[in-house]
This record gives C-alpha cells, structure tokens and sequence, in this order.
C-alpha cells in the first residue's frame, strides 16, 4: 500500500462552489508535476480512506489519519454507542484527471447503518451512495486527502407509483398538506417503533418502519402535489442530516394522502 505524504503547514485556500470543500495546501510537493499519473493506485488509496472514514463500530470511529491530516469532522458527533456503520459494497466509477497533481475518484458505496437496542438488537438499514473524493499525488507519486469528500445518497426509482404529469402540480394542496406531513416526519425521523406513527396512516399494514434517530429531520424543502379524485399524491422533498457526520442529504418521498374525518392521512409512503 502507498502511504501518504506528509504536509507542511495547513493553510484552508478556497471552498469549491457547490461542493463544499475544503482544499489544504499540501507543501512544495505539490507544485511539481508527478512524473506519472497512478489513477488506478489512487482508486485504491480512495477507496481504502472512505472505508475508514465511513466505518463506527458502536459510536466510536475508525481513525482516518493514515490518509489525511484533514481535521477530523466525525469526531464530535460520535456520542451514540448504539449506532454502528459499515462499507458492505465499493466499486470506482471513473478517475478524472483535473490538473497535473488533482484527480476526483468517483466511487459507489452502499452502506449498512445499525442501531442496536434492548427491543431490536440489530435494526439494520442500507443506503447507497455515490462519493467524489479528490486526490492529490505528489512529485514521489505518494497520495494525500486534502479535501473532503462529496457523499451524494442516490435514491431508488420508485416502482408502481402511478403519478400524474409533473406540469399538473396544485401549490394549493401542497399547502394544505404540508402541515401534517411535517408533523408526520418529526415523528418519523425520532419514533422507536411503527406504533408511534400508525396514527398518521390510513391502513396500519402500511406503515414504514421508522428512522429512530439514524437521521435528523430538518424541514421540507418543496412538495408537489397531485390530486385525482379524492386522492393526492405528493413528492416530498425533504432535507435531513447524518447526526454522527453532520452529512446534509435531500431526500423524496412520494406519498398518497387522503382526507378523512376532517383530517389528512397518508394511505402509502415510497421512501428512497
């Protein structure tokens, strides 16, 4: 395995628009070309720092500083012992060569996310992920991670869902919904168990099981809805955050709502 470099001092230079990252000055190495670019060495070196830096086992995470010498952003949100996460799959989709020093290694990942309890020891979830990292190679052909990488959660295609033309969306409905769904994500993204958010559900055979903590309910971000009939079916676009990563995802859910006894409810739910 190649180890890393070592860096001079760290001086924070620019955040890249969009991407939210930080770029570390990586010392007189890096001002000289390498003399050949390693892409497939550096999908390694890539794909062996996320496994690090996306593993906890009971609250605790593994060290990434064998990579980098990025200030380590996991670290305060580690307080939950219950919560463990683990690489299941990682595969490189592509190396993209940006300056004679810098590539961006494009790689897949799905994640397995657990949170033990008395009642459920093991309530596993698996989300997948694609993740740019960039990496900078030095003059002795040696890799760092001055940058954080870019973690996108990718979402299912929902199958089955039979949804009017987009061009149809009723701003009107949405509103009228809008309360009870954000109510309902407040308990969905904190509840323990399917009992407490039955109430917000027609049918208690659809009701989802819920997050338990594994993510932070922030607000919903756009909703665009669609009535035929008596039924509206609405695309939520909700923002929520890894409590462990501070990570900030948008998330969809596409769910059918109904009126009944003067109130709305949700007859289905469609996550990722």
């Amino acid at each position: 395995m190649l180890f890393r470099n070592k860096l001079g001092i760290v001086v924070v230079l620019f955040s890249l628009l969009g991407g939210g990252y930080a770029l570390f000055d990586m010392g007189s190495k890096a001002t000289a070309s390498p003399t050949v670019i390693k892409s497939e060495d550096a999908q390694g070196y890539a794909a062996a720092f996320l496994r690090s830096y996306l593993t906890y086992n009971n609250g605790k995470a593994e060290p990434i500083r064998m990579y980098t010498e990025l200030p380590d952003v996991r670290s305060p949100a580690f307080r939950d012992d219950k919560i463990s996460q683990r690489v299941v799959e990682m595969w490189p989709v592509r190396t993209e060569i940006l300056t004679e020093n810098h590539m961006n290694v494009r790689i897949m990942a799905v994640l397995e996310r657990s949170r033990s309890s008395d009642d459920n020891p093991e309530k596993n979830r698996r989300m997948s992920y694609q993740i740019d990292v960039p990496v900078t190679q030095g003059t002795d052909g040696k890799f760092d991670i001055l940058q954080y990488p870019k973690i996108k959660r990718l979402e299912r295609t929902v199958e089955g869902a039979s949804l009017p033309f987009l061009g149809q969306s009723d701003t009107s409905e949405g509103l009228k919904v809008q309360p009870m769904l954000e109510s309902f994500f407040r308990t969905y993204f904190t509840a323990k168990t399917r009992d407490d958010v039955a109430n917000f559900f027609q049918d208690v055979k659809e009701v989802p099981e819920p997050q338990d903590g594994l993510f932070t309910f922030e607000g919903i971000s756009k909703i665009d809805a669609y009535k035929q009939g008596d039924t509206i079916f609405t695309i939520v676009n909700v923002k929520i955050r890894e409590p462990y990563t501070s990570i900030a995802y948008n998330a969809s859910y596409v769910i059918r709502v109904a009126q009944q006894d003067g109130k709305y409810v949700i007859l289905s739910m469609d996550d990722e």
